[in-house]
């Protein structure tokens, strides 16, 4: 099973991306989450804890994705490092500095260990099919999963409402339209119930 290591600034991003790797049973086994480069380099350093693959968040105070991967590539050539961002980012860097590829943060779960599969050239993730998808998925409208998924990562009602272009009121709707659906009655219900039942 390929092994992991993960690098976010933000923890709960890092604990939600464990979280659903965990939950659906994908082959990647995360050996561990870190808040900033150096400590991902100083991980790396200890055979024991060098992992086959780095995810890293690309915006990061201090050492960013880029200059990150320069680092590991350096002194780890055969390291499988992978960026994942929200925003759009020059890919141009990508090569020359190490990097295999770079992933939007909200790339389903089966594309992603695919795709990381792929960078790594190890089968198991590339032909792996997310089972835990079930007909529950086509319960909630993609607006609706799109907000769920948000608050999984930790973001408040009005960091929602902006990265999705609508009003904290229209957040709410949809908020209150999945919970009807999903039969629960607070947020961290609903979330629990999705991420259970493989919807976000």
């Amino acid at each position: 099973m390929l092994t992991l290591g993960i690098v976010d600034n933000d923890p709960l991003a890092a604990q939600a991306i464990e979280h659903v790797l965990i939950q659906r049973q994908a082959p990647l086994k995360v050996l561990w989450s870190v808040t900033g480069a150096a400590d991902a380099i100083d991980l790396c350093s200890r055979d024991s804890c060098r992992p086959n693959v780095v995810l890293t968040d690309m915006e990061m105070p201090g050492m960013g994705g880029f200059a990150l991967s320069e680092a590991l590539h350096r002194r780890w050539s055969d390291l499988v490092i992978v960026g994942m961002t929200a925003f759009a980012v020059d890919t141009a860097r990508m090569r020359d500095v190490g990097m295999s590829l770079i992933v939007h943060k909200d790339v389903p779960t089966e594309r992603l260990v695919h795709r990381i599969g792929a960078a790594a050239h190890d089968e198991d993730a590339v032909t792996w099919v997310d089972g835990s998808v079930s007909a529950a998925n086509l319960v909630l409208t993609e607006t609706e999963r799109q907000v769920l998924a948000l608050f999984l990562k930790g973001r408040t009602v009005l960091a929602v409402a902006r990265q999705l272009h609508m009003s904290e009121g229209t957040v709410k709707t949809h908020m209150n339209s999945a919970y009807k659906k999903l039969g629960v009655h607070n947020r961290s219900q609903a979330i629990g119930l999705c991420v259970k039942k493989g919807i976000i």
